[in-house]
């Protein structure tokens, strides 16, 4: 029985280690396609949900208010209820001691895997206990050396995002912040095209 139990175990995690590499696979051809930010986002969103069988994710930046309000950009799953019934902040309150808070304070991945043993996460707790959320990994993403935002992806199951399937995550948020890096080059290469073709014309 022991040896059926641990056979099952390794099958679930290959199983979860192929999908997520399907998933990056998946989000680096949204990379490409994307032609601007709120596209790529929405499209990282999606693929984790649809491809990678998350039930969440959602990407948030850091807002320079003076709560420090992390804002959430794109979503996708069961996020709309969720992202609306919580706050999230960056700061060093109660409200900025979850994953997403610390990840940006920090710009270290954090990985909640038991999120009703951790008291961190307490603010949150019931709203996600109701969504049947058991485990959450936030990523940081980064614009040049500053964090920018942060990418979080939520599991119904305790105790995942082992070592592996981070090490994945963490190459995705980083496709994803030089994505972002390329995208806003690209708009301030046009934008300074613009303004020098109007110069001209004047």
């Amino acid at each position: 029985l022991e040896d059926i139990t641990e056979r099952r175990r390794a099958e679930l995690h290959l199983r979860r280690l192929n999908r997520a590499l399907r998933t990056l696979s998946e989000c680096n051809q949204a990379l490409v396609r994307s032609p601007d930010e709120s596209n790529l986002l929405q499209s990282i969103c999606r693929t984790l949900v649809e491809q990678g069988g998350y039930p969440l994710a959602w990407i948030g930046f850091a807002g320079q208010d003076a709560a420090k309000t992390v804002l959430p950009a794109a979503h996708a799953g069961a996020g709309g209820d969720y992202l609306n019934r919580m706050t999230v902040t960056w700061g060093d309150d109660p409200l900025g001691q979850g994953p997403v808070g610390r990840t940006i304070r920090t710009g270290e991945p954090v990985v909640v895997r038991r999120i009703e043993a951790d008291p961190d996460f307490s603010p949150w707790f019931e709203v996600a206990r109701e969504h049947g959320f058991g485990s959450i990994a936030a990523l940081p993403l980064f614009n040049g050396d500053q964090v920018a935002g942060s990418l979080a992806v939520y599991a119904r199951e305790p105790e995942v995002f082992d070592k592996e399937e981070m090490a994945l995550l963490g190459e995705l948020a980083d496709d994803v912040s030089y994505g972002l890096r390329a995208l806003h080059t690209s708009a301030e290469r046009d934008r300074i095209r613009g303004h020098l073709g109007q110069a001209l014309l004047q």
